[in-house]
């Protein structure tokens, strides 16, 4: 398991935030956040560091997400 430090992680976080607000409030469950911190995660583990490259990481996941909710 990668280890983070602390920078990296309240970045990470702030990703995780705004990308749940782009996801409908009827959607935004515990499983749904969860689920984007993992491609939060794993973009870091990858090597993404920026706030714009771990948000666009969990971003492009949104729709195909949402469509298994369906």
């Amino acid at each position: 398991m990668p280890s983070f430090d602390p920078e990296l992680i309240e970045v990470m976080r702030a990703a995780l935030d705004d990308v749940m607000t782009k996801i409908p409030v009827d959607q935004a469950t515990p499983a749904i956040k969860a689920r984007m911190a993992e491609f939060i995660l794993k973009a870091a583990a990858e090597g993404q560091t920026t706030y714009d490259g771990l948000l666009s990481a969990a971003s492009d996941q949104i729709q195909t997400i949402l469509s298994m909710l369906t």
